[in-house]
């Protein structure tokens, strides 16, 4: 379950016994605030911990282990370089969207930390997206870049990855990893996967010309066949989920603007939530 907060993005773990804030402290770096249901949330990234980033970087992307007993988060890295000219504006909106940025994983009570991937800082840059859980949590997918050349890519050239979710001596692992990235894919996102534990959503430009009218598919992650479900490649379809049962996807898209000239466009975007 996730829902607004004012200043941050509040997320309930699987068993609703807890929840999670992602929100900017009094410096403008975003945190993760931990709580039980009806206490407040305490911060549990705002002191170093042990293999934690530091206290003055960013963390976002949160999101919980289907066992409640890990969160999984983006970390910034540090003393990376932003391209000249960046405003700061400019360099957070690269971080939400994943680059410069590391896997980490740490309990719900910050007494453990781990960091799961190994990019460093680059120009043009590394990073990721997701990380996202099938729902018996036995494995994880994300995209990471392999191309930040934007003027090659628009959006960067990205690669699909899918692991095994493994736990050693109580030490969170991702093992195997692997390309599972559609054919023709440049631009890919996963959103969340299906009860049946194979079928994720993602976002992608699959079959397209320009990524700006990507779309929402299933990718079967047992099979490699590929659903497109939206299909227009005016529009823009992004950001989308399976509701818990499986049965509705909510997604995020330019389609109510759609007799409005450039309302797909990065720079003109106008958006609605979709079901």
């Amino acid at each position: 379950l996730i829902a607004r907060a004012p200043g941050g993005l509040v997320v309930w773990s699987p068993n609703g016994k807890q929840y999670l804030i992602n929100k900017q402290d009094a410096n403008g770096t975003f945190q993760l605030y931990v709580g039980n249901a009806n206490a407040v949330a305490v911060c549990i990234t705002c002191s170093q911990q042990p293999n934690g980033p530091a206290p003055n970087l960013h963390k976002l992307q949160p999101h919980w282990h289907p066992s409640g007993n890990w969160i999984v988060l983006a970390g910034e890295m540090p003393n990376f370089q932003p391209p000249l000219f960046s405003t700061p504006a400019m360099v957070l909106g690269w971080l939400q969207c994943g680059l410069w940025m590391n896997i980490y994983m740490t309990k719900p009570d910050g007494s453990q930390w781990y960091q799961l991937s190994s990019f460093v800082p680059s120009q043009p840059p590394n990073g990721f997206t997701g990380v996202v859980f099938t729902p018996d949590g036995t494995k994880a997918a994300w995209a990471q870049i392999i191309d930040g050349n934007i003027f090659k890519y628009p959006f960067g050239r990205w690669q699909l990855m899918l692991a095994d979710f493994q736990q050693t001596n109580g030490v969170p692992t991702f093992v195997n990893p692997r390309d599972i990235t559609p054919a023709g894919a440049v631009w890919v996102e996963p959103g969340n996967f299906a009860p049946d534990n194979k079928s994720l959503l993602i976002t992608s430009d699959i079959g397209l010309k320009d990524p700006q009218g990507m779309d929402q598919f299933i990718l079967n992650i047992a099979t490699g066949a590929v659903v497109n479900l939206t299909n227009s490649p005016t529009v823009w379809d992004e950001h989308g989920v399976f509701s818990p049962d499986g049965t509705k996807i909510v997604f995020m898209s330019s389609y109510p603007f759609r007799s409005q000239q450039y309302s797909d466009w990065a720079i003109f975007l106008r958006t609605e939530f979709m079901v």
